[in-house]
């Protein structure tokens, strides 16, 4: 069971502040469908559904990679914001991993569109109060990515983003939850990396961490403080 990019370990990082008890996970963006496969997998107590918008995906997920679905494990074929718009259902972590297909933009994963104030509004009504929305972001556009982060930071008390070396990929880390002050949140989310590295390690009877937590560490940014 291996995860397709290195991204994909920090944002089930996320997890480590939701296993100790039962954690409803929304994945928007299914991709080849490792990353909702492992949650799944690895993590008993997590339901995880996710929500792609191509049924060709779907399709070939299910026949190249192996992508099964279960009660735990769910997928609906649909508008990941529409749902969003229309969900009646409270989830401890929603995660974007919805690459865009206009190039030009300056930020290629998620679509624009997808982090708009309105549209991150809906992801917060969708979360739990202690809930965390965790974003795959591409984006080579420095004015973007401080408006992002400004519209991020305006729905929750605490934002931070892990730029990993030699990769596009940033992820980010939103939240209100009080175990995450911003005193605290590297000192709380290092501790959730941990916890989820033992997890994984005794879950796959594996000597490999799934985090690289010195590294994480060190490149980990408050982005509003």
């Amino acid at each position: 069971l291996n995860l397709v990019s290195t991204y994909h370990g920090l944002m089930i990082g996320a997890l480590g502040l939701h296993l100790s008890q039962p954690a409803s996970i929304l994945i928007i963006g299914l991709g080849g469908g490792s990353l909702p496969s492992y949650i799944h997998q690895t993590f008993p107590l997590t339901n995880v559904h996710v929500v792609e918008l191509d049924p060709s995906v779907v399709d070939i997920a299910k026949q190249q990679f192996g992508f099964k679905t279960d009660s735990r494990l769910t997928v609906s074929v649909e508008d990941g914001l529409e749902f969003l718009k229309n969900s009646e259902r409270k989830f401890s972590i929603i995660m974007f991993d919805v690459d865009s297909k206009d190039v030009t933009s300056g930020m290629s994963c998620p679509p624009p569109n997808f982090v708009d104030s309105e549209r991150l509004a809906l992801v917060q009504r969708c979360l739990d109060v202690d809930g965390m929305f965790v974003l795959n972001l591409v984006c080579r556009d420095k004015h973007l990515r401080s408006e992002l982060m400004t519209r991020l930071a305006s729905a929750w008390t605490t934002v931070c983003g892990v730029k990993l070396e030699e990769e596009v990929n940033e992820v980010v880390f939103a939240t209100s939850s009080a175990k995450l002050n911003r005193d605290g949140v590297k000192k709380g989310l290092m501790s959730g990396f941990r916890l989820v590295n033992d997890h994984v390690i005794k879950a796959l009877k594996t000597k490999e961490e799934l985090i690289d937590i010195e590294d994480s560490l060190k490149l980990l940014k408050i982005c509003n403080s």
